[in-house]
């Protein structure tokens, strides 16, 4: 498949490690993990693979980073890790309680300024980089796009410096929810619209 087939975005996950599949040569080549909402087969990346095969235990706690990619044809939805650290009990106790923080303050600062919800804005990265390998198409189209949906009022598009992910361009930041995608191909724009911005 072509990247342009592919939604491709960043995730970051915490959970109890329940499954390990590793190569003959002693490489680990999938994880599986359980989190709070559901479990995760996460491939991962062969940078990482020869030094995990020593530290991890099932059952143990990691949070693990990377990205993922989904089909815009079956939905279906590929993980792969780029990082893969230890998280001690402390520390996921730790974890869990400033998560439940934050989700309460913004619950509390939703419900003071549901009147005042900030405008939502698209940022697009101009860098040369990201802006030869389609940025500029992107962008064309975004604002077409919004033109014709009659959201110009309500969405602004800004395009900034670099977004740290040049060479997975072009990239884009969709806010206030701060989702940041890469590989964005100008046929993925009304995807990405309705999922975002209606």
């Amino acid at each position: 498949m072509s990247r342009a087939e592919y939604l491709v975005s960043e995730f970051d996950l915490v959970g109890q490690l329940v499954d390990i599949i590793i190569k003959p040569d002693n490489r680990i080549k999938y994880l599986k993990i359980a989190t709070d909402r559901r479990e995760y087969w996460i491939k991962v990346s062969k940078q990482i693979g020869n030094n995990l095969s020593q530290i991890l235990q099932l059952g143990c706690k990691v949070q693990i980073q990377g990205e993922y990619k989904q089909s815009w044809k079956n939905g279906k939805v590929k993980y792969k890790a780029q990082a893969v650290t230890l998280v001690d009990r402390q520390e996921q106790e730790n974890l869990i309680q400033s998560k439940l923080a934050v989700g309460y303050l913004n619950q509390a600062q939703e419900q003071t300024t549901s009147s005042t919800k900030p405008k939502a804005k698209v940022l697009v990265c101009k860098k040369s980089t990201c802006w030869n390998r389609g940025g500029k198409a992107v962008c064309e189209l975004l604002e077409e796009s919004l033109r014709d949906r009659g959201l110009t009022s309500q969405v602004q598009i800004k395009t900034t410096g670099c977004l740290k992910q040049c060479k997975k361009g072009p990239n884009l930041v969709m806010m206030p929810d701060k989702t940041h995608y890469s590989k964005v191909q100008p046929q993925q724009v009304p995807l990405l619209i309705d999922k975002h911005l209606v």
